[in-house]
């Protein structure tokens, strides 16, 4: 496990993780309780629901999409930033008070999620550049469990923060800055990632 965590690309790959799943975790609660509290709960939240599935659905193609694209370092710092500006778009909606805020929320949710899967598929090749053959199987375990852990805590943080301040709009900028934490991360750990 330390010799794991010496490695500077490994330990860049897998803290960028944790605020990724921290940040979809925590908004999807949001918006999923977004959805119930709105006009038409049953419609919003059943579409809400479906949005959530497609990033799945389409795995086969976003696999071959992420294959298929060179320099993989750079793509995940890039899309990472990119999903912290999706979701810093939607804090100015919320501000402006968009009629369509919801749909827009969720839009701009399901992009993100897109994007995340293939920043996962893009985050395999370069863990099984960068790590010792004895030690990977070990190292995709730690990669896979921070998914499994973060995901329920973010959920429970989303739950609790808007059961107490019930702030749509801060909550989309709080995910824009875990969003971009990780990011940073990968952008500080750059030349450790570039693949051989």
């Amino acid at each position: 496990m330390i010799q794991i965590l010496k490695n500077k690309a490994v330990f860049g790959l897998l803290g960028s993780t944790f605020f990724q799943v921290l940040g979809i975790s925590l908004f999807n609660m949001i918006l999923l309780i977004l959805a119930k509290s709105s006009n038409q709960p049953s419609l919003w939240v059943t579409i809400a629901s479906i949005a959530s599935t497609i990033p799945g659905v389409l795995s086969a193609v976003l696999g071959k999409i992420a294959g298929d694209l060179t320099n993989k370092a750079r793509w995940v710092i890039l899309l990472t930033f990119a999903q912290s500006a999706f979701f810093l778009f939607l804090f100015t909606v919320f501000l402006s008070h968009n009629p369509s805020e919801l749909g827009i929320a969720i839009g701009i949710n399901l992009v993100s999620d897109i994007v995340g899967v293939v920043i996962g598929l893009l985050k395999l090749p370069i863990i099984q550049n960068k790590v010792p053959k004895e030690l990977r199987q070990q190292t995709i375990g730690i990669y896979d469990s921070i998914g499994l852990i973060m995901q329920p805590i973010g959920q429970a943080i989303g739950l609790s923060y808007i059961a107490s301040t019930g702030n749509y709009t801060l909550g989309s900028f709080i995910n824009a800055a875990t969003f971009f934490i990780s990011g940073c991360i990968l952008f500080l750990s750059r030349k450790k990632l570039i693949l051989c």
